[in-house]
């Protein structure tokens, strides 16, 4: 069966593009995809940001303690409250003998800009100020620093535990006590 000149026409004519509901259908399932990518994209940067936060705090923890093992006692000032990018998160002091020079204290810990309209909140179970004595170890309780990111709501701990002032970087749990963490 032969087409004709005039159906041959029709037909190619019809067939040269897409319709404007096609394209429509099209540019709805690419945002869609478009805005679940986004919002993934957000919420793994936001997840990254507070792990880091609290694997710095560790690590600057474990630095100001090994400082106390130069000689006298290191004292770690937390600045509890809503903070946002450039701020002091905590400084460290260590006093010296009056006989020896003072050995330099580590430099505070800064907040790093974590973008725009996001904060952290810092808690400290039981007390502002934590002191290593010239051995490296702590004596009292266990202290729990509780970093928020606002307003996402993610949060992450440090804990600084037992006689040993062992510090370990984790998660809150539902229960919101402090899991350390063997990987993040």
């Amino acid at each position: 069966m032969s087409l004709t000149v005039s159906q041959r026409r029709r037909h190619q004519i019809q067939s040269k593009g897409f319709s404007l509901p096609e394209l429509l259908i099209v540019i709805v399932i690419a945002g869609l995809f478009s805005s679940i990518a986004i919002t993934a994209g957000v919420n793994q940067w936001q997840r990254e940001q507070i792990n880091k936060l609290a694997i710095e705090l560790s690590g600057w923890l474990e630095t100001v303690r090994r400082a106390a093992l130069r000689g006298e006692a290191c004292s770690v000032t937390l600045v509890t409250g809503t903070l946002s990018g450039g701020s002091t998160l905590a400084t460290a002091t260590c006093p010296s003998d009056e006989d020896d020079p003072p050995p330099p204290d580590p430099p505070p810990l800064l907040v790093e800009n974590l973008g725009s309209n996001i904060n952290l909140t810092v808690a400290s179970s039981s007390e502002e100020a934590i002191t290593f004595s010239p051995r490296g170890t702590r004596s009292g309780e266990d202290v729990t620093v509780t970093l928020t990111l606002n307003p996402s709501g993610k949060q992450r701990c440090v804990t600084i535990s037992g006689l040993l002032a062992m510090i370990n970087p984790g998660q809150v749990t539902e229960t919101g006590t402090c899991q350390p963490n063997e990987r993040f």
